[in-house]
C-alpha cells in the first residue's frame, strides 16, 4: 500500500505535439495566435462547386483535428466545398502548455479566442465572413455554442453531435 501512495509522487505530465500521419488530400497548416501555433487540417474538393460553404470541423475534449479525417477524406469525394478541423491547444499538433495550466489556469474563454483565431483564418481563405457550416462534437460542440453565444463569430449553419452545452458539464 505504501508503494502505491509513494508511485502517485513520481507520476509527470509530458505533453507533446502528435504529428498524426494524413491522406493524399488533407494539408496540415498552422495559425499563429499569441499563445502558439493551432493545428489547421485541410481538404480542398476535388471539383469545386461555389455555392458549397465550407466545412469547419470542432473536436471534443479527448480528441484533435485528426478524429475528422475519415469525414474529411469521404466529403472530399462526395462534397464541393473546402473542409477543415482545427486541434486546440494541447491537442493533436497545436502547441502545448503545461497541464496544471491546462486545468487550472485555462479559461474557457482563451479556448473559444484560439476557435476564434482559426475561425477567422479560414474566413479569411474562403474569402467569406459568417459563411462557414460549424461541426462540433462533444465539449467543441459546447465551445461552438459558447463563441457563438458571445458572438466571437457567426456561421451559415450549425451542426452539434452529442455536444455539451455551451454552459458546461454541470
Amino acid at each position: 500500500m505504501i508503494e502505491a501512495i509513494t508511485s502517485l509522487f513520481t507520476l509527470s505530465w509530458h505533453q507533446q505535439r502528435q504529428y498524426r500521419p494524413l491522406p493524399s488530400d488533407v494539408t496540415r497548416s498552422f495559425v499563429k495566435t499569441p499563445g502558439g501555433d493551432l493545428e489547421l487540417l485541410t481538404s480542398q474538393p476535388k471539383h469545386r462547386d461555389p455555392s458549397a460553404p465550407a466545412i469547419f470541423f470542432v473536436h471534443g475534449g479527448c480528441g484533435s483535428a485528426g478524429v475528422w479525417l475519415e469525414w474529411m477524406s469521404y466529403l472530399h469525394e462526395a462534397y464541393g466545398g473546402t473542409l477543415y478541423a482545427y486541434s486546440a491547444r494541447n491537442h493533436g499538433a497545436s502547441y502545448t502548455v503545461p497541464y496544471l495550466r491546462m486545468v487550472y489556469g485555462t479559461p474557457f474563454t482563451a479556448l473559444a479566442q484560439d476557435l476564434t483565431a482559426c475561425i477567422q483564418a479560414v474566413e479569411e481563405l474562403e474569402g467569406k465572413e459568417g459563411e462557414l457550416v460549424l461541426v462540433g462534437h462533444s465539449s467543441g460542440g459546447g465551445l461552438v455554442q459558447y463563441g457563438l453565444a458571445q458572438s466571437l463569430f457567426k456561421c451559415r449553419a450549425l451542426c452539434l453531435l452529442d455536444a455539451v452545452p455551451h454552459f458546461g458539464n454541470l
